[in-house]
């Protein structure tokens, strides 16, 4: 699968979902412009009160220091809650 994802100030860029594997969430990957490849995998995990789901962005390249991995992650929890209460009213 693929679409677009903009990064903050950067401009829009390819995102691929390489891979999904069912009854958890996909991984994202996307290229920054200098080729740094920026990976985002999500893992759902039924516990006895819930979901509880682990979030881990990873980045590998010339960007990689912790600047820009800071300011890439920094919304993160922000996205994840989005997306949870998003799946939880789906589900309803």
């Amino acid at each position: 699968m693929r679409g677009t994802l903009e990064l903050h100030g950067l401009p829009p860029t390819d995102l691929t979902i390489p891979r999904v594997i069912p009854g958890s969430a996909p991984t994202t990957e996307v290229y920054i412009p200098d080729g740094t490849p920026l990976r985002f995998t999500c893992h759902l995990a039924e516990i006895s009160r819930g979901t509880r789901v682990t979030h881990r962005a990873e980045l590998d390249g010339p960007s990689a220091g912790q600047e820009f991995g800071a300011s890439v992650t920094a919304p993160v929890p922000d996205t994840m809650r989005a997306l949870i209460h998003f799946a939880v009213t789906r589900a309803r």
